[in-house]
């Protein structure tokens, strides 16, 4: 089983924040705004960690390139 890794705590001992994200970080997100905000700085602690990889962008193309290529 993994072993439940305390993202908050972790960040808040780095020190690696201002006074509002420590107040985030301790009270939890009483609105939407908030939440992303505390997302963000989730994305900054897996960044410290090594953990994150940034989402894969997908290849898109339209009906006429797609027809020219298969001519």
């Amino acid at each position: 089983m993994k072993e439940k890794i305390d993202w908050k705590l972790e960040l808040l001992s780095s020190g690696l924040f201002n006074k509002k994200e420590e107040k985030l970080l301790k009270e939890g997100a009483k609105s939407h705004m908030q939440g992303m905000w505390l997302h963000s700085l989730y994305v900054r602690w897996q960044k410290i960690k090594g953990y994150y990889s940034p989402p894969v962008k997908a290849e898109q193309s339209s009906f006429k390139e797609w027809n020219r290529r298969v001519k």
